[in-house]
């Protein structure tokens, strides 16, 4: 029922890798096989001062980092971020900076409810984002 293979196909039939022809070679190590050789072949040494190096240089920046620069970020990661992503879109500062001066002078009389109205729904999104950024609970 089958035809008569010649020598080729019989061969081709028995030499798919790992049996008769050599495995091609991958792209990446196409691309370039010296630096790929290093890469494989490093000194177990060297390749721990490298990783110490990385290690000390990011401890480092964390360090320089100071305290106030840390807690802004804190409170910037507190905040929603549909608010944030609003604030990055269109950040009207004359009202954030009303609704600070607002929520500060609140914080600093220590009072137990501050009521503002506020009929947009941007500029409650914002207020809220404000609130949150200050650590406070709002509700609408």
């Amino acid at each position: 029922l089958v035809p008569r293979l010649n020598a080729e196909e019989i061969r081709g039939l028995f030499a798919p890798p790992p049996w008769g022809d050599d495995v091609p070679l991958s792209p990446f190590c196409m691309t370039n096989v010296g630096e790929w050789d290093k890469f494989r072949n490093i000194d177990m040494d060297k390749e721990a001062t490298f990783i110490e190096a990385i290690e000390c240089s990011s401890s480092k920046r964390k360090v320089r980092m100071d305290a106030d620069k840390m807690a802004v970020l804190n409170a910037w990661h507190r905040v929603d971020c549909r608010t944030r992503e609003a604030l990055r879109r269109s950040f009207p500062s004359e009202l954030i900076n009303g609704f600070e001066v607002c929520i500060l002078a609140f914080i600093k009389e220590s009072g137990d409810v501050l009521v503002l109205h506020v009929q947009d729904p941007f500029r409650r999104l914002l207020l809220h984002g404000v609130c949150e950024f200050y650590n406070l609970v709002s509700v609408t």
